[in-house]
């Protein structure tokens, strides 16, 4: 059912002059909304003002607590007289009306400072609980009534609201740093890395480039995944050791089964290869000493030191060692005597001795007395 205009109007009226229907009616419209009216159109000066108002709510307190102390001092009062009334009937009088003018006082001045140190109020939407509006306390809502003369019109508008949306944008962030390593082996052989980063300053044009075609000033860039090798070709110095007759070798870098001392390379299990110069001495079976002087008789032969002795005869069989003939000796040594084959034939033919019928004879008698001596003395310290 339709409503008359000037019905309407007539009622919004007598709204108008009436303040708590006008509310009323607003509240039953819109039952979700809450209005902060001003009901009266009254001059500022007939209001109350803020004094006013709390001095009436001090003197309303205080006449309460006046009122509750009389409640409660009459209560203890009837007690004490039903319980003394047996033994005398001497009323005693209550002091509570003493201390009750104190505790209002005091009770009035802390609301007082209570309602002072409170914050403005709130308004809250009911059916929006998230949200809160708050009304300024000096706010003339009069100005906020339609005029009733006005014509209600449908209208569509476009409502806004303050920007606090949190934005989301991926972004590129272009570095450039460049890291310096410098290797070093200490005085004990140690090895030793530092590395030193320093970032480059980049700008946006060349941050836009290195997007655009994934390179810059010091190369391509790669992806985010990708897998790099690095390989270090390395040479150090190591010693290997070898004796003769012996199939293995030792060296410094740990173990090098398979290696032969006279290939003069080799590559170990773990895939590094050693080369080295081996010595041509090692495949001999004997080494030299040195040259000595000294005499022979018979088998027995003696350094001119008298120090050194050999055993040998010079009709043993020769052996050939790293292009030498050497004849062994009875002590393990090798000799080899610097003479003329006809020599050393009259050698062994003269040198001879005979302890029986011929004694000792031939070249160089004290010489032989030297080396039997020697001999005598050696088996005697031998056998001592």
């Amino acid at each position: 059912m339709v409503r008359p205009q000037n019905q309407a109007r007539d009622n919004q009226g007598a709204n108008l002059r009436n303040p708590a229907a006008y509310s009323r009616n607003y509240q039953s419209t819109a039952p979700h909304r809450v209005y902060a009216l001003d009901t009266t159109d009254a001059p500022a000066n007939m209001a109350p003002s803020i004094e006013q108002q709390k001095d009436a709510q001090i003197a309303a307190l205080i006449q309460r607590n006046r009122e509750l102390a009389d409640i409660v001092s009459g209560t203890h009062n009837l007690n004490l007289d039903d319980n003394e009334g047996r033994r005398s009937p001497t009323v005693r009088p209550s002091n509570t009306s003493t201390y009750s003018l104190p505790c209002a006082v005091v009770l009035a001045l802390l609301v007082q400072t209570a309602s002072a140190a409170l914050p403005p109020a709130y308004i809250c939407s009911r059916n929006s609980p998230a949200s809160y509006w708050r009304i300024p306390s000096e706010i003339n809502c009069t100005r906020l009534l339609p005029n009733y003369t006005s014509e209600a019109h449908a209208l569509k508008i476009h409502v806004y609201r303050p920007n606090t949306i949190r934005y989301k944008s991926t972004a590129d962030v272009c570095r450039i740093i460049s890291q310096t390593k410098t290797y070093s082996v200490n005085f004990f052989g140690a090895r030793n890395q530092k590395t030193t980063s320093q970032e480059h300053t980049v700008s946006p044009t060349e941050c836009r480039h290195m997007i655009k075609h994934r390179n810059c000033a010091y190369g391509d860039l790669l992806p985010a995944d990708y897998t790099t090798t690095v390989t270090n070709c390395v040479i150090f110095q190591a010693t290997v050791y070898a004796y003769h007759g012996s199939t293995a070798i030792e060296s410094s870098i740990g173990p090098v089964d398979g290696c032969h001392y006279k290939d003069g390379a080799c590559t170990t299990k773990t895939g590094a290869a050693i080369i080295w110069d081996p010595d041509t001495q090692e495949s001999c079976r004997f080494v030299s000493v040195a040259p000595m002087q000294g005499t022979l008789v018979g088998r027995v032969w003696l350094s001119e030191s008298k120090e050194f002795a050999l055993s040998f005869s010079l009709s043993d069989p020769h052996i050939f060692d790293c292009g030498k003939s050497l004849i062994l000796t009875d002590q393990g040594y090798a000799i080899e005597p610097h003479c003329e084959k006809g020599s050393l034939a009259q050698s062994q033919q003269e040198v001879g001795y005979d302890f029986g019928r011929r004694g000792i004879h031939g070249p160089g008698g004290h010489d032989r007395d030297h080396v039997v001596t020697f001999w005598r003395r050696l088996l005697h310290a031998h056998w001592r």
